[in-house]
């Protein structure tokens, strides 16, 4: 297959033979052409797809996602996590469980709760193509009845995490090339997360 830079060449080598080639197109303008083009494809796929979350599920898949992780604050207060971003929650021990909306369409993998009014949720996805993955961490300060995904954290994909108060906590994910253990900790309440090496 013939690439752009080849045919521009092509291109030009036949017009200089016949005293038409475009005034200007040197080799150096071919390749930044192409330069340009490939750095704004991959702008493009940056800006609009690789930071992406799956698109949101119908409601009746919902009720059938799987479910990665479960804590009960006491014997009927508890919550679940798992697939599409579901949150679940029972108030008499189980027999009765009510959706909660977790505001993410991506695996929650974790949650943990420190009082009836705290708790936190971690997860993330996968990117097509490229598989790399990106975290994500949830907030609650009234039961689950909100969840507040925390903005702007350039996280890999989160399997677990403790916290310890409402401020210090600890969270285990993805290595990566940027983070290679995958540990982070916080001491801001999950706002910033800083890579344990």
């Amino acid at each position: 297959m013939e690439s752009t830079i080849d045919r521009a060449r092509s291109y030009c080598a036949r017009g200089r033979a016949t005293g038409g080639c475009a005034r200007g197109l040197s080799s150096l303008t071919i390749h930044r052409a192409a330069l340009v083009g490939w750095l704004l494809v991959g702008w493009l796929f940056a800006a609009g797809i690789a930071f992406a979350q799956p698109d949101p599920s119908p409601p009746e898949m919902l009720e059938d996602a799987e479910l990665t992780a479960i804590t009960f604050l006491d014997a009927d207060r508890g919550w679940a996590v798992g697939d599409r971003g579901v949150i679940w929650h029972t108030r008499d021990g189980g027999r009765n469980w009510q959706r909660q909306n977790s505001s993410t369409t991506c695996r929650l993998e974790a949650i943990q709760f420190l009082d009836a009014n705290v708790g936190y949720a971690v997860g993330g996805w996968t990117q097509p193509y490229t598989h790399e993955t990106h975290g994500v961490v949830l907030r609650t300060r009234d039961g689950g009845q909100t969840w507040q995904n925390i903005p702007g954290l350039v996280l890999p994909g989160l399997a677990h995490a403790k916290f310890f108060d409402a401020r210090n906590g600890w969270a285990l994910g993805d290595g990566s090339p940027l983070y290679p253990s995958g540990i982070f900790r916080t001491d801001d309440g999950a706002r910033t997360w800083i890579p344990v090496p």
